[in-house]
Order: C-alpha cells, then sequence, then structure tokens
C-alpha cells in the first residue's frame, strides 16, 4: 500500500480511536438520536418537545434539531452525515440551556454546532471563531471546525486534523464569551499524542533527510541529523513546530509560510519538501 495512503489512514483511525463515546460532566445531558426530551430550553417554566433526528432534505440526509412548543414547530439543519453526538448544557450561565451537536460532514471532517431557542426568534447558531484547516481567517462562522472533545463550563475543547508539515489531529479550546466562542489558547494548535502507538513511527512520522537546526525543550540549541524521526506535538500553524523525536526528545523549531509556492511552510528559508523524506499530508 502506498505511504501517503497509510497516512490517511493511520490519521482516520487515530480520530476514531481518540473520540469520546459520551461527554460526562455536571450539567450536560448526552441526547440520542431519535429519542424524545422534554426540555426548558428558554427558561419559561415550560417544557419543549426535543428531538435529533436525521432528516432528508433534497435527496440528501443531514441531521437536524426539532424542537416543539405547544404552538409551534422549529427546526434546524446541519451538514452532519456521520458519527453524530448530542448534548444539552447551560455553557454561559443564564439558566437555560444550549443545544450542542457535533458530527462528521464526511471524510473524519467535524463540526460543531451550538444553538439556543426562543420563542421569538427561533433556534438561533452561536458563532464560532474560524479554525479551520488551512489558512485562518478571523471569521466567525455558524459552526465551529473541530469534534466536540470535552465540555467544561462555558469551554469547549474541540479536535480536527490541521496541515502543518503532513497533516496531523489537533485540538484547540473555544471559550464562550459575549454570545459567541472565542480561541482563548494562545493560538496554539496541540497534536493528539500517540506516541505510544507503533503506527505512527511507521506511517505517519517525519523522517529527516538534512540537518535541523532546533531548540531544545530545556532552551538549549541543538541540532537533530538527518535520520532522525519525529512527531509534531504543537504548532501555530505559520512561525513554529513543537516535536518530539522517536527517543523522547522534545523543542520545537522555527517555520514561515511558503508565500511563493502559495502552501506549506519554509523551514530556514527552504522548502519543507527538501528536509524530509515523506510528508504525511492527507487529501
Amino acid at each position: 500500500m502506498k505511504r501517503w495512503l497509510c497516512a490517511i489512514l493511520v490519521l482516520l483511525l487515530l480520530s476514531a480511536a481518540n473520540a469520546e463515546e459520551a461527554i460526562h460532566a455536571e450539567g450536560v445531558t448526552q441526547l440520542l438520536r431519535d429519542e424524545v426530551y422534554q426540555l426548558d430550553l428558554d427558561g419559561d417554566g415550560s417544557e419543549e418537545t426535543v428531538q435529533i433526528r436525521m432528516q432528508n432534505m433534497g435527496g440528501e440526509e443531514n441531521l437536524q434539531l426539532l424542537v416543539e412548543t405547544s404552538e409551534l414547530i422549529y427546526t434546524y439543519d446541519t451538514y452532519i452525515l456521520y458519527e453524530e453526538t448530542a448534548y444539552a448544557a447551560d455553557l454561559d450561565g443564564d439558566g437555560t440551556r444550549e443545544i450542542l451537536l457535533c458530527g462528521d460532514e464526511a471524510s473524519s471532517d467535524f463540526y460543531t454546532w451550538c444553538l439556543k431557542f426562543d420563542r421569538e426568534r427561533g433556534i438561533q447558531p452561536l458563532k464560532f471563531a474560524d479554525a479551520e484547516r488551512g489558512e485562518n481567517t478571523g471569521d466567525y462562522r455558524d459552526c465551529g471546525f473541530g469534534r466536540l472533545d470535552a465540555i467544561e463550563g462555558n469551554v469547549l475543547t474541540m479536535s480536527g486534523s490541521q496541515d502543518v508539515l503532513g497533516t496531523w489531529w489537533c485540538s484547540r479550546e473555544f471559550t464562550l464569551r459575549d454570545g459567541q466562542f472565542e480561541l482563548d489558547d494562545g493560538g496554539v494548535w496541540k497534536v493528539i499524542d500517540e506516541t505510544e502507538n507503533p503506527e505512527i513511527w511507521e506511517y505517519h512520522c517525519l523522517t529527516l533527510v538534512r540537518d535541523l537546526n532546533v531548540t531544545m525543550e530545556d532552551g538549549s540549541e541543538a541540532t537533530l541529523s538527518a535520520g532522525v524521526q519525529f512527531v509534531l506535538t504543537e504548532t501555530d500553524k505559520v512561525s513554529f513546530v513543537g516535536f518530539q523525536t522517536r527517543d523522547g526528545r522534545r523543542g520545537r523549531f522555527s517555520i514561515e509560510p511558503d508565500v511563493a509556492a502559495g502552501w506549506g511552510s519554509l523551514i530556514d528559508g527552504v522548502s519543507e519538501s527538501e528536509y524530509f523524506d515523506f510528508l504525511p499530508y492527507a487529501d
């Protein structure tokens, strides 16, 4: 099997292996597809009928939130197709609960919606800061890029694939503040640690073909020689990457966008492809 295909398969398997079956936190209720729930979503003292269901829209199925009151039925459609999860939680502390919908659009491209209900406005999405794979624009979107991995108060931890010297499964924290989700983690994607998985070193690590100058975890300067293997540990996608070598050494080195090529990174002014025998990008 071609190595690039192995790398893609490993990334998808790691995504599935790291997905939690449920998020258990105080005040969080998991909602199962096609089950009917009675919840007071708008804080008026009366309960709405709430259901998460797969709905056929124009020949295509997607995950839908249905909220029914004594007078009207409200719906909100996502483009979730697979691996859906849903939760009810009061994230902003106003005494009412938001509905969180998460799932896979296709090929492990996960998205998360946070939906708020009131009788006058219906179902409204709370905005997420842009954290899509690739270049981030700073815009706000109706859903957040990533799989919902944890809910802690008003902070959501979400994970998804990012492209920096290959494609890596990374997590970010989103904080709900003033009605929208902000990235409050210093702009750094944390790469999911799979260094104990032998398949990482077989199919999804970086192998140097030339010496690389780095800064080690203790602040000392060092040179990694050709043949050294490492995986990424964190990155801001534009100025640095952190790494861990196969023998456990950790550090970081600088990168910059390859403006001339229109994609990828430069390391010490040289194209990333000049440093490694293989870059595990997933299409």
